[in-house]
């Protein structure tokens, strides 16, 4: 799977060797850096763990309580099935 957003590519399957392929095809028509494993895409930090890969906004919602200044509120548990 590609995924394009204006300049940033996302390439993710399970055969390496054709990832490999794309991208030495891409590189010869388009400039461009291979920045390795992705950790951080459009707001979501991404990474893989004993075979699973997990997603959040962490980083999101750290910025969100810094902006309106509730850094040191309190959580809530909410119950969920």
């Amino acid at each position: 799977m590609i995924s394009l957003y204006v300049d940033d590519m996302v390439i993710i399957g399970n055969a390496n060797n054709l990832i490999k392929e794309i991208k030495q095809q891409m590189s010869q028509v388009f400039e461009m850096k291979d920045l390795g494993n992705l950790n951080y895409c459009l707001g979501l930090e991404v990474w893989r763990d004993f075979g699973q890969t997990f997603l959040t906004q962490g980083k999101y919602a750290k910025s969100l309580l810094e902006r309106f200044r509730m850094e040191q509120c309190r959580s809530a548990a909410t119950p969920l099935q």
